[in-house]
Parts: C-alpha cells; sequence; structure tokens
C-alpha cells in the first residue's frame, strides 16, 4: 500500500494559517456545500445513499463526493493538506493519521463531542483509540476491518481432512497443511498476502512479540518472539505449505485462492462481499477465526472521518460526520454488507447480512481482541524497509534474525529522529 509522505514542514505551516477557517452551520436561510473524500470505490453506492438521507435531513448543506482510488488519495489529499484546500471531511487510515494529527491538519473534535454528549465508548476500543492523541479526538470512528482463516471447503474434501475451526492452532493448521499439500498435486495448503496487516502484523504478537511499543518510541524487532512470529511465516514457505515469493508475485492471494491453487489464506473482512457474490465460490468457502500461536491477538485498520482544520463550514462538517458515523448510519452501512462498522452495537448485522451464504461471526468475533495497526507519526520511513526486508525473508535469500535485526536498526534510527 502506498504511503503518505508529507512533509511535516509544509504541514505545520499550514496548520498556522488554519486557525483563520469560519464556522458555518450551514443552519437558516443560508446554504453551502461542503466535500468529502474517501478513497474506497466500493463504497461509492452506500456513500451516496447516506448523503441523499443527510440532505434530506439537513436541506441546506449540499455534500459534494470526491471518491478518488487508494494510489492517488493520498496524493491528492496531500497536495490539497499543502496548499490550504483539505476537504471539509476527509477519510483516514491508521498508516498515517498521526502526521494529520500532530501538524494540526485535522481539527480536534472534542468539544464538537462534547456538546453533543456522544458515549465514545460505543465504538469499538482499537479503532476509538487510535484517533485520540494527549486526550483529544481527532477523527470520528466510522468502519473497522478484521482478519480471519479463508478455507475452501471443495479442496478439504478433496483431501479428506476436517474443516479448520474456531479452537484450531497453529499446530492443527500446520499439520493438515502437510496433507493437503501431499495429497493435492500443484495445490498448497495456505497463504498469506505480503503485508504487514494481513500476515505478520498478526503473527508477531500472536507470538507475544510486538512490531512497536504502545508508546511509538521502540522498536520489537530485537524480541526473540517478534523473530519467532516472522518465521512462523517463512518456515510455511520452506516446508512447502505455501507458495513462494515468487509465485506470490506471478498471481496474488486472492487469486490463487478463487483457482483453487490454495486451500487457506489469511483474507481481510473487505472481501467477503466479493467472495458472497462469486459464483464460482458458492458454498465453497468458510471462515473462522486465525490459529491459536500463544495468545488471542488481531490487527485491525479502522477508519476514521476528519475534520479539515481549515474548513470554512465546520459546524456544517460536524453535523456530516456525526450522521454517517451514528447507530442509524452505521447499521444501513451493516446491513448493505459494505463493510464492518465502528459502532459496537450494529457490528452483527453486516455478519447477519451474510448468513444464508456463508458464517463470517469470525471476524466480529476477532474484535473483540483486536489491536490497532502499528504506526508512528512518519511510519513510511521504517514500513517500506520492513517490507522489503521480510521480502528478501519469503525469497529465502535472508534468515528470519538478519531481517529483523535489519529492521530494528533501521526502525530505530527512525524513531529516534521522530522524538528529537
Amino acid at each position: 500500500m502506498k504511503k503518505i509522505l508529507l512533509g511535516l514542514s509544509a504541514i505545520t505551516a499550514l496548520a498556522f494559517t488554519a486557525c483563520g477557517g469560519s464556522s458555518d452551520n450551514g443552519s437558516g436561510d443560508k446554504k453551502v456545500e461542503i466535500s468529502y473524500a474517501i478513497w474506497a470505490m466500493e463504497q461509492e453506492p452506500a456513500e451516496k445513499e447516506l448523503i441523499k438521507r443527510f440532505e434530506e435531513q439537513n436541506p441546506n448543506i449540499k455534500v459534494k463526493l470526491e471518491v478518488t482510488p487508494w494510489d492517488q488519495y493520498w496524493t491528492k489529499l496531500e497536495a490539497a493538506a499543502t496548499g490550504g484546500v483539505a476537504p471539509d471531511v476527509f477519510s483516514m487510515g491508521q498508516e498515517s493519521q498521526l502526521k494529520y494529527m500532530e501538524a494540526g491538519i485535522a481539527q480536534p473534535l472534542s468539544k464538537y463531542i462534547e456538546k453533543d454528549n456522544i458515549d465514545m465508548n460505543n465504538y469499538v476500543e482499537s479503532v476509538r483509540s487510535a484517533y485520540e492523541l494527549n486526550g483529544e479526538m481527532y477523527a470520528m470512528p466510522r468502519d473497522i476491518d478484521s482478519i480471519a482463516l479463508a478455507y475452501n471447503k471443495a479442496l478439504f474434501d478433496k483431501a479428506g481432512v476436517a474443516y479448520p475451526t474456531n479452537d484450531w492452532t497453529w499446530e492443527d493448521l500446520e499439520r493438515t497443511g502437510k496433507i493437503i499439500t501431499e495429497k493435492l498435486n500443484g495445490v498448497h495448503a495456505v497463504a498469506f498476502e505480503i503485508d504487514g496487516q494481513n500476515s505478520y502484523y498478526n503473527l508477531i504478537p500472536q507470538s507475544n512479540g510486538f512490531v512497536i511499543s504502545k508508546d511509538g518510541k521502540t522498536s520489537g524487532y530485537n524480541n526473540p518472539e517478534t523473530v519467532e512470529g516472522i518465521k512462523k511465516m517463512s518456515d510455511l514457505i520452506k516446508d512447502g505449505l505455501m507458495p513462494s515469493a515468487e509465485e506470490l508475485s506471478d498471481m496474488d492471494t486472492i487469486s490463487l485462492f478463487q483457482s483453487n491453487k490454495i486451500a487457506m489464506f489469511y483474507s481481510g473482512s473487505w472481501n467477503v462481499k466479493d467472495f458472497s457474490e462469486n459464483k464460482e465460490l458458492d458454498g465453497k468457502v468458510g471462515f473462522v477465526v486465525m490459529p491459536l500461536i500463544k495468545k488471542r491477538i488481531a490487527v485491525s485498520n479502522g477508519i476514521g472521518l476528519m475534520m479539515a482544520s481549515n474548513s470554512k463550514h465546520k459546524d456544517a462538517a460536524w453535523k456530516l460526520m456525526k450522521f454517517l458515523t451514528s447507530e442509524e448510519s452505521q447499521k444501513y452501512l451493516a446491513t448493505s454488507g459494505t463493510v464492518i462498522p465502528a459502532y459496537k452495537s450494529v457490528e452483527h448485522f453486516w455478519a447477519d447480512g451474510f448468513n444464508d451464504k456463508v458464517d463470517v461471526s469470525a471476524f466480529i468475533t476477532e474484535l473483540e481482541y483486536s489491536y490497532s495497526l502499528p504506526t508512528s507519526r512518519d511510519a513510511a520511513k521504517w514500513r517500506d524497509i520492513e517490507g522489503e526486508t521480510l521480502k528478501q525473508v519469503w525469497a529465502g535469500n535472508m534468515s528470519p534474525e538478519d531481517a529483523c535485526k535489519e529492521i530494528y536498526k533501521v526502525m530505530t534510527e527512525a524513531l529516534k529522529a521522530e522524538q528529537e
């Protein structure tokens, strides 16, 4: 995934000019237009419906929806922010939120939250805490994702082995995986997308290691249990249970799963809707929680809605944010199957919507012990090196121990620079 490379000097300079933005609540006879930027193209239909409902309730506020693909979204947002014309409301992921929060691009929201008596405990803790800094909220939690083990029932049946269960351990995955690989020619037991959220950001903490300390100041890559988490994945490749890095570069994990080339993979909740609508996979897919290594913990990347600190229509922007993250709107997102809402009481509606095709409750269960995506203010400076170094492990060109030493060195230098 592309990371933001927003210059702090440029953002900080903007923060000083942001104070001049006026506030217009869009009430009375005056009509205002506010902009709302997102990157999730597949969510556009649901967003348009919610905007329609909002405008019906707030006839003096017009919302201009700006939908930009992921790869271009961050570049566009960076340019807008540094130019002083950031959207009034914009989507933010946990890869980059600290930079916007610390530099003053995002408007602090606590006064709005307190004024409207919004109980933030209604939202999943991992996404809520990700957008809190020094006791101040900088985004309203909108949706959240999680990772579960997806399996191909047809391949399990063909190999004559029982389906995975929520009680599976890592040893169960390895043992069953060996049987599948031996019995089914041309099929690998399991695969991971070569991306932290879908793989090692789960395996590391599940092995009792950590990527970065909670205060964001220390790398965990010198921890022996962190190395153990990396070895879990590299051993699968070494033992032939997982495709090589070269094979994964030729065909992505989802394509391999859909073409019956792998029996299991760690799937994001965002894949469920497509799988449920794929006729080739009808009745063939199942989901369970990730196999237990040492403890139950799962990474989750939650999306928040931020308000530009220099918005000229802050009260109108807040009305939109409050509406989009309300229980009513969150329930609509859930029942439409679009995304798992961050509002805890309506999460089950997302899972219920797939009950006639597949049980996806594992994704909701994972949220009970989820933690926020590992990040820091300038995470891009170490995350790219992290990914590139681990690719050498998956390719068999570097040992997990040496890779973790290298990542630790780079991360330590980057985190030290952040604190200066």
